[in-house]
């Protein structure tokens, strides 16, 4: 049994996506996503919350006036076996009226995302391979905090108890 429901779950994931400050994006993400949990989406591959707020949920806020999620459909779920340690909760929904289809690996006893990965249904046209992912990741996160929004996502996780291990 989870410590939180798994509609509580969902809804802070992809509260994630709409969040509208940095304060409001690191909350989320402490409370929702293990310290090295991934985010992976065709063009980028984070390898922890804090690479994940900074490449993809933290650019929401500044590059669109407002992020919508809707069509969230109930979840099937599975269990996913692990080597090492307990397996992990695996929830991938029926179908999408989103433009992506949203996979999660959730740890049952902590109830947060280790692994977050987004299928876009019309873009781009050809997925990365996952080192070439990765590196686009890098670059993307160095481009942000040349833009000073490694900073302000820093800065906000200061102001909050604790803040987002990198």
């Amino acid at each position: 049994m989870m410590p939180v429901s798994l509609d509580e779950v969902l809804a802070e994931v992809f509260l994630a996506y709409q969040a509208r400050s940095p304060e409001e994006l690191a909350a989320l993400m402490r409370r929702r996503y293990s310290p090295c949990a991934t985010f992976i989406d065709p063009t980028v591959h984070a390898k922890s919350r804090w690479e994940a707020a900074l490449a993809f949920f933290y650019p929401n806020q500044h590059l669109f006036s407002r992020v919508e999620v809707s069509g969230i459909s109930a979840p099937q779920l599975a269990m996913v076996p692990q080597r090492h340690g307990p397996p992990l909760l695996q929830i991938f929904p029926e179908h999408s009226c989103r433009e992506a289809t949203t996979t999660l690996l959730l740890d049952p006893r902590t109830g947060q995302v280790v692994q977050h990965e987004d299928y876009w249904q019309h873009h781009p046209p050809v997925r990365l391979p996952m080192a070439w992912r990765r590196l686009n990741c890098l670059c993307v996160t160095a481009v942000h905090r040349l833009l000073g929004w490694g900073r302000e996502l820093r800065e906000a996780e200061a102001r909050m108890e604790g803040g987002l291990e990198q």
